[in-house]
């Protein structure tokens, strides 16, 4: 049976899918997406390492000097299970951030597993415009990094290793986030974005698809 179009809002034609282009990759083996998704995750990791790691560096090697409890430590294993428990936390509090800037913009964000993975979105039928689903799909890298990085230098150093880790892994992970918002970031400035099964692109009706495209 043929898919539906999704529907579009008032005064609005569905253009296409934002990433209907990647279609043609599903002639290629699962293993050489995963190499290239971890490659293109490489390069907001170099980010994160010039803005996270470079920085706690120097603070570490000059003594640590605002770190609370600065002599505190962990047991190796104590070390492993606050570790997995940063890293998790980190995960969840990405996708509840996404579901914070939806709601500073008005709508209900929508929670769901997919492949194991927990992801916000908006509700189906409703319509994001350029500047909010960049505020949305941003705001996660954008507090985590600023606010991580301030805890970094206040929290004992046997904490902030562990999440400078988390810290720069959700860099790495939000490379599907800068790929969106770039795109998202080119759309005409008035049009207007669903989730429907992947993100829909929508355009005023009085807009010729050429000038759209």
């Amino acid at each position: 049976m043929k898919a539906t179009s999704p529907q579009p809002p008032p005064g609005y034609i569905h253009l296409r899918p934002l990433f209907s282009d990647w279609d043609s990759w599903d002639k290629y083996p699962q293993w050489i997406l995963l190499i290239w998704a971890n490659l293109m995750a490489l390069l907001p990791l170099s980010g994160g390492v010039l803005l996270l790691w470079l920085p706690y560096q120097f603070y570490s090697y000059s003594g640590s000097q605002f770190a609370i409890w600065p002599a505190w430590t962990l047991s190796p294993g104590w070390k492993i299970a606050a570790g997995g428990l940063i890293i998790l936390g980190s995960m969840l509090l990405h996708e509840w951030l996404h579901g914070v800037a939806l709601k500073l913009c008005g709508y209900q964000p929508r929670y769901a597993f997919t492949k194991l993975f927990l992801f916000a979105s908006i509700q189906k039928d409703s319509y994001l415009n350029r500047q909010q689903y960049l505020f949305m799909t941003l705001t996660p890298v954008v507090v985590m990094t600023l606010a991580g990085g301030g805890l970094l230098f206040i929290l004992p150093p046997a904490l902030s290793q562990l999440l400078l880790i988390a810290l720069l892994l959700n860099t790495a992970a939000s490379i599907g986030d800068f790929m969106v918002a770039g795109r998202v970031y080119k759309a005409p400035p008035d049009a207007l974005f669903s989730e429907d099964h992947g993100i829909q692109l929508f355009v005023p009706a009085s807009q010729s698809q050429s000038n759209a495209l």
